[in-house]
């Protein structure tokens, strides 16, 4: 497994969440299981492309070693903590989970429903729970 993206990660019914993986080693060939809210999981492995494509460390290491660090729900609560704009409470909030460097990031987007107003982005590590990048105005 390679990255884990959640769409509307704060309601239940609506979470449409992907977990990417590689077909194999030694092409950069994806596909990723779809589960949306109460569905069934679907393998997705049409024209899948993951950007940018520059060899994504894998999670595995990490699943093995139960050493993901917080979960969605710990990740979007420190977000929704830090954030000091009103624009948070009506946010539709996506999240990204992917190895970078030697940190595991959460990246929590939180998309105004003012589609003028720019979305808000929080990069937390998610073994140390230390928020390492906040956009202007979160």
């Amino acid at each position: 497994m390679i990255l884990i993206k959640t769409e509307n990660a704060t309601s239940p019914t609506l979470a449409a969440t992907k977990y990417f993986f590689r077909q194999d080693l030694t092409t950069k060939k994806y596909f990723y299981v779809l589960i949306s809210g109460n569905q069934e999981p679907e393998i997705m492995d049409k024209a899948i492309y993951v950007t940018p494509d520059n060899n994504i460390s894998s999670l595995n290491d990490l699943i093995q070693g139960s050493t993901l660090g917080i979960d969605l729900d710990e990740a979007v609560s420190i977000a929704n903590l830090a954030c000091t704009s009103q624009l948070c409470n009506t946010a539709t909030i996506k999240a990204q989970y992917i190895k970078s460097g030697v940190s595991v990031i959460w990246q929590i987007s939180l998309d105004p429903v003012d589609a003028s107003k720019n979305p808000l982005i929080i990069q937390i590590n998610a073994q140390s729970k230390e928020v390492l990048f906040r956009s202007p105005g979160f």
